[in-house]
């Protein structure tokens, strides 16, 4: 049987497309999607910086850093981020009362000088997750205050 012209038009066609198909890259005409690795966060402990008579702690990334000054030291904080702070002795739910700041704007700075020996906890009141501490000590490198007088009377019962 001899091939018609419209059988040989559609091979011509077929052999057009297998040809075209060829050169595209394959016949998977399915998209290939790539995906990226997901992003981790990554929580990290708040700096201590070492014990000197005064010093800068800047506010930064949402962070409170742990300090140590002597007897008579001052800390100068410096809200670095674009949201206000506050400086607050205390935790979350209980302020102490030792120095509260108030809000902090972008660039704003604040100084607390600590004339007694101790461990201060403090806390930004608009970001209670942002917590840090100030021990501040005395010249034999220890961190306690004022002792209250003991309780305790000894008693020669002379039996």
């Amino acid at each position: 049987m001899p091939f018609s012209s419209t059988k040989l038009a559609a091979t011509g066609v077929m052999s057009a497309l297998v040809m075209l198909i060829a050169a595209c890259g394959g016949t998977d005409p399915t998209p290939t999607l790539t995906v990226a690795s997901t992003p981790t966060a990554t929580v990290e402990e708040a700096p201590t910086q070492e014990m000197t008579e005064g010093q800068d702690s800047p506010i930064q990334n949402f962070t409170l850093q742990d300090l140590s000054v002597p007897v008579g030291g001052a800390i100068t904080w410096t809200n670095l981020d674009s949201a206000p702070h506050t400086v607050t002795a205390g935790a979350p739910g209980g302020q102490t009362g030792e120095f509260d700041r108030g809000r902090l704007g972008n660039g704003a700075t604040f100084s607390q000088q600590f004339a007694e020996a101790g461990t201060f906890a403090y806390f930004c009141t608009i970001h209670p997750s942002m917590q840090g501490t100030v021990t501040v000590q005395n010249a034999d490198g220890s961190s306690l205050g004022a002792q209250p007088a003991s309780d305790t009377v000894d008693v020669d019962s002379g039996y």
